[in-house]
């Protein structure tokens, strides 16, 4: 039996005593303990909970989102499906490829891919509140460098496990100091010491979380970003979770340090360090609700016209052509067949929160 929830604990305790009260009051998980969540175990058998958590019957929404996928994709897919199935069967007592999450996480993985396809590989990128730690497999399956804060100890032992059963000696817990592993663990007081040093990151992410997290812990890892991301680094929230605090508040932090803040959709968010001398501004945020705005109010004004309509397919077909051209010659197949063989291929296995919530338990 493993002692790690023993020795996450001693570590925690140690961590504590070297860290400030605003520190321990920004990674105090404010939304969880506002909602009742259960964020700490106290024995390896309550892992099983934390399985292809937090996404719980999300799998079609999800195969909506991704879109379409490269080959490449499939197969990392199918990588990290068989190694959640393996993990799963080896300690709990049901066997899942973990669908719901690792599909979410997939679409992550594409975003991340797509803002850092001019980056040379292997990217080093940060993500906090991991979850149940799928975005980082595929990151490492992938052979880039992947570090990890995770606030809650019951996921921070879930990733762990995981990591450990996929990754051997690849990948350190932190727990006993900082190591040069292909993925590890930052614990959160370590990410909240003084004289923090990791290494240059391409990308930081933070999904389903900022708007959940206290407004310090928002601003430390907007710290982390400056300090240490590299010149085209970014900071990639796919969906800000749970409105604890509101849009515009998290917003208003990342500008308040100087961040520029770029809504590429729904709920979808790119941050980068302003240029040098310039000040982000809320108005800079108000601009691309307003371009939406009149992009939704010039397709309106166009179909109402019919002498327009030719001239805006012109452009539209032109646009599109271009579009084409820049895009990756490698082949895309359709998602909601080749995505959904992966997880064909394991029997059908709904999360036991899913179950729960539909009366099947």
């Amino acid at each position: 039996m493993s002692d790690l929830i023993e020795r996450y604990a001693a570590a925690e305790r140690a961590g504590r005593t070297r860290i400030p009260n605003l520190a321990i009051q920004a990674f105090g998980l404010e939304w969880w303990n506002t909602a009742g969540y259960p964020y700490r175990i106290e024995s390896m058998d309550e892992l099983w909970r934390y399985h292809d958590s937090m996404h719980d019957g999300r799998f079609e929404r999800n195969l909506d989102l991704i879109g379409a996928a490269t080959t490449v994709d499939v197969a990392l897919c199918e990588r990290a499906a068989r190694i959640i199935y393996g993990f799963s069967g080896a300690r709990f007592r049901f066997v899942s490829p973990g669908k719901d999450a690792l599909s979410r996480a997939l679409y992550q993985y594409r975003l991340l891919s797509t803002h850092l396809a001019a980056t040379p590989r292997p990217w080093t990128v940060l993500e906090t509140g991991p979850g149940s730690g799928y975005l980082g497999l595929l990151l490492g399956l992938d052979g880039h460098r992947y570090l990890a804060v995770e606030a809650a100890q019951a996921f921070f032992v879930y990733q762990s496990e995981l990591w450990r059963h996929a990754f051997g000696a690849d990948y350190d817990d932190g727990l006993r100091g900082t190591s040069d592993t292909r993925v590890r663990h930052v614990p959160w007081w370590s990410f909240n010491e003084e004289g923090l040093v990791l290494p240059p990151l391409h990308a930081v992410t933070a999904n389903h979380a900022l708007a959940e997290m206290h407004p310090l812990a928002i601003q430390r890892i907007l710290w982390s970003l400056k300090r240490f991301g590299v010149s085209s680094s970014f900071l990639l929230a796919e969906s800000l979770g749970k409105r604890h605090h509101s849009t515009r508040e998290v917003v208003g932090h990342a500008l308040a340090a100087n961040i520029s803040v770029h809504e590429l959709g729904p709920d979808l968010y790119v941050m980068r360090s302003a240029a040098r001398g310039s000040t982000a501004t809320h108005e800079q945020h108000n601009s691309l609700r307003r371009a939406g705005l009149m992009w939704r109010i010039g397709r309106s004004v166009v179909a109402q016209i019919p002498a327009l309509t030719p001239l805006a397919l012109r452009v539209y077909r032109r646009t599109r052509r271009r579009a084409r051209r820049l895009a990756k010659t490698e082949p895309r197949v359709a998602v909601n067949s080749q995505i959904r063989a992966v997880f064909d291929a394991y029997p059908e296995t709904h999360t036991p929160d899913y179950r729960y919530q539909h009366g099947t338990w």
